[in-house]
C-alpha cells in the first residue's frame, strides 16, 4: 500500500486526512501505545516538504525539527511504521533555477523509485520487525 498525500498550501488540510484516514478507527490510545494501524504497520513513512525558505533559515528557525516531529516522528511512532524518511526541498520560487528544480525532481523520483522497491521486495518488512523488536523492548507495543 503507498499513500501519497500532497497539499502545497495547506497543511491544516492535510492533517486533518491523516487523522482521519490513516486515523480511522485508531484511537489515541492506539496511538500512545503505538499498537499498529494494519494498513500502514510496519511500513517505511517516506514524506516530503518544500519550502520558498532557504535550508540555513528554516534550520536556524527550528523549522526543519519542528515539521519531522509533528509530522513524520508522530505518524512513525504513533501508527507503528518501520521508518520514517524526510526530504526537504528548499528555495521553491518562482524564479528558481532550471537546473535546481530538476534536481530536486530527480531526488523525489529516485526516493519514491527506492520505496517502490523496498515494498515490492519485501525487504522493508527486515525493518519492521527490528523496530517491533525495538518497541517492545522500551516497553511500547
Amino acid at each position: 500500500m503507498i499513500v501519497a498525500l500532497s497539499h502545497p498550501d495547506r497543511r491544516a488540510t492535510l492533517k486533518g486526512y491523516v487523522e482521519r484516514v490513516l486515523g480511522a478507527n485508531y484511537s489515541f490510545r492506539d496511538l500512545q501505545g503505538a499498537v499498529g494501524q494494519p494498513p500502514v504497520q510496519g511500513k517505511p513513512l517516506v514524506s516530503f516538504s518544500t519550502s520558498g525558505a532557504p535550508l540555513p533559515w528554516l534550520e536556524q528557525q527550528e523549522q526543519v525539527h519542528s515539521l519531522k516531529a509533528i509530522f513524520d516522528v508522530y505518524l512513525w511512532r504513533g501508527l507503528a511504521m518501520s521508518r520514517a524518511e524526510h526530504f526537504r526541498i528548499d528555495a521553491v520560487v518562482p524564479d528558481m533555477d532550471a537546473a535546481y528544480a530538476a534536481e530536486q525532481l530527480d531526488r523525489v523520483r529516485r526516493a519514491a523509485q527506492n520505496c517502490c522497491d523496498m515494498l515490492a521486495s519485501g525487504n522493508y518488512r527486515r525493518e519492521a520487525e527490528a523496530e517491533a523488536a525495538r518497541r517492545a523492548r522500551r516497553g511500547q507495543h
